[in-house]
């Protein structure tokens, strides 16, 4: 029979005791209190520099506390060189003085110059640099052109090797709101018959409360026109027009006659010259603004005559009145007469 020995050997921490177990049976036990006690070294922390405490220590030898502390730094701004531009970028506190410190950086800049195709550098120092583009591009540019043809609506590029001209067709790209009379399509010149079918708004976005309104302009309609009616008054002093031959001034008994067998007025267009739609008729607005100015016209005329008509009736009657007011006077005189001459 084999009989086995085991001796473990442990440390009891909180007592500074070394303990001999052999077989689970504790043996001899060491007290090493007093042989630490005669190697401790007692240190302290003592502060070398001035400065601002960051922590304090309790010194083992005297039992009271020590400060830690540490130096304090500053940052002093750097006089600004002349003629160099700076920009501020930070700003730091000063642990001295407890103002605040600006941190700045010298300020370069890098621009384009299109008119001599350079870049412009300056640099800390103030000492511009130029960048000729022209240098970096040198015989490897090649010349190519972009255009656009109104004439044909296309876009056209012309390569390095081509003199000929690729033609990229624009007409699907175009929403034309005009279309052309003649093809009925989208109109691609300003020389073309065009019409649309809706409303247009000239200076306005949005239709009135006019009932069928397909045109609303804001500010004034120009038109152009062969002839105005100032024929009327040529006629009427002349007894001919020269603007418009064809025009005869009428009287009113004239106009009373015309109207009786026409059913309109002389020189406007009838109802039943006018092209009938389904809205309603249609009729040339310009024609028709020269045909009402010209019966104002003569409506003028008409007016000053027989305001001349009514003067010269006015005078007569004047005239009448005095007559009858003497007769009067001359009737009592003799009415007078014939009773004093019957009283003898």
């Amino acid at each position: 029979k084999v009989l086995t020995k085991v001796t473990t050997v442990s440390n009891t921490l909180n007592k500074n005791e070394l303990s001999t177990i052999v077989n689970g049976v504790t043996g001899n036990v060491v007290d090493l209190t007093a042989a630490i006690k005669t190697a401790e070294t007692v240190t302290a922390i003592t502060p070398i520099v001035t400065g601002r405490t960051i922590a304090t220590y309790t010194n083992e030898t005297t039992n009271a506390p020590v400060e830690i502390q540490e130096t304090i730094t500053s940052i002093a701004p750097v006089a600004q060189i002349t003629g160099i531009e700076t920009r501020t970028i930070a700003r730091y506190v000063n642990e001295t003085t407890n103002a605040p410190v600006e941190i700045k950086e010298t300020v370069t800049s890098l621009s384009y110059d299109g008119t001599a195709h350079s870049l412009d550098y300056i640099d800390e120092d103030g000492f511009e640099n130029k960048i000729k583009m022209v240098d970096l591009i040198g015989d490897a540019e090649t010349l190519t052109k972009l255009e656009v043809n109104t004439t044909t609506s296309t876009l056209d590029y012309t390569d390095e090797k081509v003199t000929t001209p690729h033609a990229l067709d624009l007409t699907p790209l175009i929403k034309e709101p005009w279309f052309s009379t003649t093809t009925n399509t989208g109109a691609t010149s300003n020389k073309e018959d065009i019409y649309t079918g809706g409303w247009v708004g000239i200076g306005y976005e949005t239709k009135s409360d006019a009932p069928n309104e397909m045109l609303r302009v804001k500010g004034s309609i120009t038109t152009v026109n062969s002839y105005f009616a100032d024929y009327v008054f040529e006629d009427y002093f002349k007894g001919f027009s020269d603007i418009k031959a064809e025009y005869k001034f009428k009287s009113l008994s004239e106009v009373d006659a015309y109207i009786r067998k026409n059913k309109h007025l002389p020189g406007i267009t009838p109802i039943t010259k006018l092209e009938k739609t389904a809205e309603g008729y249609a009729f040339n607005l310009s024609e028709l603004s020269i045909q009402l100015l010209e019966k104002t016209e003569e409506l003028y005329l008409h007016v000053i005559e027989q305001d001349k008509q009514l003067d010269a009736k006015n005078n007569e009657i004047q005239e009448l009145k005095a007559n009858s007011k003497v007769m009067n006077e001359r009737l009592e005189k003799l009415e007078k007469l014939i009773l004093e001459k019957n009283n003898y």
